[in-house]
């Protein structure tokens, strides 16, 4: 069984919410889901809707044609009905003014929902369940545990909940499974490999790794996340900071990471560890900001000044980003070689849910030599074993081909 249900209104009414409630609802009954996102680069306003795939198999991404429609304003009714298959549900809600509250919010088709203000994505939650002919007590049980002490909450997703007849018949399965987006996944495979710091400048969609770094900094309280003025900023000061001795991941979009080629082809001729973290964005330019493309694989794979060891990472799904977080972190540190970890907005942003666990996380033993234990000097001027600038043709293609000879063996490895 697989369906998809299209959640569509305008941002801040709710949209997120009631794809987590039935998110919810349905893992707990065996059942794997699915989470697009779809906004324009507004705060506020514009045409926002999820998507919401459910199965009772893995499933990694959505469909094209839409099996039920909740719409939280006319517009997603207008814009979406022609993807709805014959036969398939809407639940629409006329516009209405609340009157505690001067927001636009919506009422069901069917009449007596005036008045619940916030609490109206939450019966058209209920109304959801219903149809999928899930039981009520399940989503009682989901809405108490997500909103404690809130009878208004409970009440508001009976209503929904009865005011719909049931359509599918989802029964409660067996398995374990656990919900995840990209950007947190990339954040336990940094926490796994006993990241030190983390240096980012916000740019959609690489900020979700930052988030969720700087929201662990205080409770782990064994690594530092740190936002400097600018892109450029941001790779040299994470430079400094692996010569240092830390173990430093660094991460951008787009026209951030162009900023940033400079810095890494220094890295390229110091071979100081470093991990980038390179969420895709469509380009070229800004590109349309809060859309799924791949269009940075070229730079990854080529961006800089001349040739020099690198390795580009792609996961494909959340326990892959733990995955191979930690492997770019094991093949910087260990041949001291630029890691690129690329995603995109469907990874990064995208709730997947999983019932695979990650594989065992690779120890990092490396030593690195550090300021304090003798001198250390690092250029970005080609150089002799010491770190001396040097302007000598034989050693310049010595240095050269070692940087290629380092490719093999990051292959072997």
């Amino acid at each position: 069984m697989r369906i998809n249900i299209l959640i569509g209104g305008k941002a801040g009414q709710g949209i997120n919410k009631v794809s987590e409630i039935v998110s919810r609802v349905l893992i707990g009954l065996g059942y794997f889901t699915f989470n697009y996102r779809d906004y324009p680069s507004l705060v506020r306003g514009g045409h926002n809707f999820n998507v919401l795939c459910v199965s009772d198999e893995r499933v990694g991404s959505i469909g094209s044609v839409l099996d039920v429609i909740v719409a939280m304003d006319d517009k997603t009714v207008e814009l979406h009905k022609d993807e709805l298959k014959e036969g398939g549900e809407i639940i629409s809600f006329e516009a209405f003014k609340d009157p505690k509250n001067s927001e636009n919010f919506g009422t069901s088709k069917t009449k007596g929902f005036e008045g619940l203000g916030r609490n109206l994505n939450i019966a058209q939650a209920g109304a959801l369940i219903k149809i999928l002919g899930i039981n009520k007590k399940v989503l009682v049980e989901e809405i108490e545990r997500q909103f404690k002490e809130s009878d208004e909450a409970v009440a508001a997703a009976k209503k929904g909940y009865e005011s719909e007849e049931s359509k599918f018949e989802f029964k409660d399965l067996e398995g374990h499974i656990e919900i995840m987006h990209g950007s947190r996944a990339v954040a336990l495979g940094a926490i796994n490999s006993e990241i030190d710091v983390y240096v980012a400048y916000p740019m959609t969609p690489a900020t979700g790794v930052m988030h969720e770094l700087a929201a662990r900094q205080d409770r782990e309280k064994k690594f530092m996340v740190f936002q400097p003025e600018n892109e450029i900023a941001v790779v040299n000061a994470g430079l400094g900071a692996s010569f240092a001795g830390a173990k430093v991941m660094i991460g951008s979009s787009g026209g951030g990471y162009d900023l940033m080629t400079e810095g890494l082809s220094l890295q390229g001729i110091s071979e100081i560890p470093l991990v980038v973290y390179l969420a895709s964005r469509p380009g070229p330019g800004t590109g349309v900001p809060t859309y799924s493309t791949q269009c940075d694989l070229d730079i990854a794979l080529r961006g800089g000044h001349g040739e020099f060891p690198r390795v580009v990472i792609a996961p494909g799904d959340p326990v892959e980003c733990i995955e191979k977080t930690n492997e770019c972190f094991y093949l910087s540190e260990k041949f001291g070689a630029l890691s690129i970890l690329l995603s995109d907005k469907h990874l990064a942003e995208s709730e997947f849910s999983s019932d695979k666990e990650p594989n065992k996380i690779i120890p990092i033993k490396v030593k690195r030599k550090v300021p304090g234990e003798g001198i250390v000097k690092a250029s970005s001027y080609e150089h002799d074993k010491d770190g001396n600038t040097t302007e000598s043709a034989e050693l310049t293609k010595k240095n050269n081909d070692a940087r290629i000879v380092k490719y093999e063996d990051i292959k072997n490895e």
